[in-house]
């Protein structure tokens, strides 16, 4: 899924910014933190792609397989034709429409859409792990996640901190996370991740950043 991966992700970006836009503050899910885990949610139902472009990502789900449309916005100069034909030669990439509307609509087995969710879920993990050892980001200890990739808690020293620029580790998480929702298939109107700061020596929360309203 290598391929594939990598053109959703860059997509997201942009649909990220959208949302960062768009988005009314709706409420955060506020699970207890736990190390991260290989649990994959529930898949909403969203329409075929053959519509009007909404301009966000859209997961359907079937008995037998996984449709993820990709709105012709995200696209860009990217040739669909192109995409198409690599996109299908993917292990468990069935089909992949062209839509009137310039959409992209990868049909894929349940068992590729799965491994594609494992894959981002060990990605967050692999950049909570750098963020933590790399030496880059010096006040920030320890980082936790709930299963669900949804709310992060930083640990760190908080006098550091805030006298650092070590707050910007938080973009590639929240990107991450925010990636991981949209395609497992939350609504881009409900995507939230929240980012709890905590001080090393008092275990008290004194900030939280929540993604995508400090986008803007």
């Amino acid at each position: 899924m290598k391929k594939i991966s990598l053109f959703l992700l860059v997509v997201l970006l942009f649909l990220m910014v959208a949302c960062g836009e768009n988005n009314s503050g709706d409420t955060v899910n506020n699970n207890e933190s736990s190390s991260i885990q290989k649990q994959n949610g529930d898949i909403v139902d969203a329409d075929n792609g053959n519509g009007a472009d909404k301009g966000v990502i859209e997961v359907d789900k079937n008995l037998f397989s996984v449709e993820i449309t990709i709105p012709a916005t995200m696209i860009a100069d990217d040739d669909p034709e192109q995409i198409k034909a690599e996109a299908e030669k993917e292990d468990g990439v069935s089909k992949v429409t062209i839509n009137n509307d310039g959409s992209l609509t990868y049909k894929m087995s349940k068992a590729a859409h799965k491994r594609m969710m494992n894959e981002m879920k060990e990605n967050i993990g692999k950049t909570i792990e750098e963020t933590v050892s790399s030496g880059d980001y010096p006040s920030i200890k320890e980082i936790k996640a709930n299963s669900a990739c949804t709310v992060f808690t930083m640990i760190v020293d908080r006098e550091s901190f805030e006298n650092s620029f070590d707050g910007f580790a938080t973009l590639g998480i929240g990107m991450g996370s925010m990636f991981y929702q949209a395609f497992d298939g939350a609504n881009a109107e409900t995507i939230k991740t929240t980012i709890h700061f905590e001080d090393s020596n008092t275990g008290e929360i004194f900030s939280t950043a929540i993604y995508p309203d400090d986008l803007n």
